[in-house]
């Protein structure tokens, strides 16, 4: 009991550092990606660079949409708003994929202040979100 105990503590230390460590080492990858003007082939670059780190493409794929995603997202954000932008216009990429989501379908279209409602990514809609918002009002 002891012994397995023990285990379960020293298995969770460990997943966790090594979360951590993947976690600063895909920071890292983005941040070189975006440093050095988005890569020669842009995201097939910063895919390949995270699939070295999560040893899985299509998981690569997934980080770096997401990733991204939230980037440009919060970059366009404060772009619009120090140019006095009031609202933002959540827009779906208008494919198959984005008209079979229940989270982001929906949204399309519709209208919030700029520093308030979802923001594409996984804390306002999912990962692998490819949706934007674009800013539509000034103040």
């Amino acid at each position: 009991t002891n012994i397995a105990s023990y285990a379960r503590q020293y298995i969770n230390n460990w997943a966790q550092h090594i979360e951590e460590s993947t976690r600063s080492q895909i920071q890292e990858k983005i941040i070189q990606w975006e440093e050095s003007g988005l890569g020669k082939r842009g995201m097939p670059d910063l895919v390949r660079a995270i699939e070295d780190i999560v040893a899985s493409e299509t998981r690569a794929e997934l980080i770096a949409t997401t990733e991204t995603g939230k980037l440009f997202d919060e970059a366009n954000r404060i772009a619009e708003e120090a140019a006095g932008v009031a609202e933002q216009e959540w827009v779906t990429a208008n494919d198959e994929i984005a008209r079979e989501c229940p989270i982001c379908w929906p949204l399309n279209g519709k209208r919030f202040p700029i520093n308030e409602g979802p923001r594409p990514g996984p804390e306002g809609s999912h990962f692998g979100c490819r949706c934007n918002r674009v800013g539509v009002g000034r103040v």
